[in-house]
């Protein structure tokens, strides 16, 4: 693994940034597309947060020419906040639209579960931000020694700092928003009853991650 002649080794190298208060940290999309188009990384894909348009994180592979010379061919930039919802194996919970539709009591206990989660403890804890970098062997051990370097680049205020009890508070508001819109769906059903509901699931699933919209009929509605 140390010799290129028989395979090439490439290592993830993460930093962190945490406050040192009961803070969450959001990236400036405006910021971190600068900083992926100085590096030379590729468009990529743009996550947006909780559906907020200027604040997520990006995932971009790096230019074939720049990834030769930089010897680093990947990059992830994210939020630690999405946590908060995540179980241990790291896939984010999906409320689909049968059980919105029919207001199961899947639906009714994922909503509960969640409101638990916002209005209870993550209030009381500090989220930051996470820079990873996929780079080879060679390229992480002149990296290392300058990792402390990176904090020159919270010069630019890549990072919205909120406290903990807004922002989840925020989260936990939109949850029963939600979820009392869906319940007075049910009740009038509307013509466009699972339009509306596929919209309104679409929005709950935001709340945890990025979903992609594979139904045609939502991508329109959207």
């Amino acid at each position: 693994m140390m010799d290129r002649n028989n395979e090439e080794l490439y290592l993830d190298v993460g930093i962190s940034f945490n406050p040192t208060s009961q803070l969450v940290g959001l990236w400036r999309l405006n910021a971190l597309k600068a900083s992926f188009q100085k590096e030379g990384f590729r468009k990529g894909i743009t996550y947006h947060t909780n559906t907020l348009r200027r604040y997520g994180g990006i995932q971009a592979e790096m230019l074939l020419a720049n990834a030769r010379s930089s010897q680093t061919c990947f990059r992830s930039a994210y939020q630690l906040c999405y946590e908060v919802i995540r179980p241990n194996h790291n896939r984010p919970k999906c409320i689909s639209d049968r059980d919105g539709y029919h207001l199961t009591d899947g639906y009714l206990k994922e909503c509960q579960w969640m409101h638990e989660i916002y209005s209870g403890s993550a209030s009381q804890r500090a989220y930051g931000c996470r820079d990873e970098y996929r780079m080879s062997r060679q390229a992480t051990l002149k990296v290392l020694p300058y990792l402390k370097e990176q904090i020159a680049f919270l010069k630019s205020q890549p990072i919205l700092w909120i406290p903990s009890h807004i922002w989840f508070g925020l989260m936990d508001a939109r949850l029963e928003g939600l979820r009392y819109a869906q319940k007075s769906l049910k009740i009038h059903k509307p013509l466009n009853y699972s339009i509306q509901t596929s919209i309104l699931c679409y929005l709950l699933r935001s709340l945890t991650s990025t979903p992609i919209v594979m139904d045609a009929h939502l991508r329109q509605a959207l």
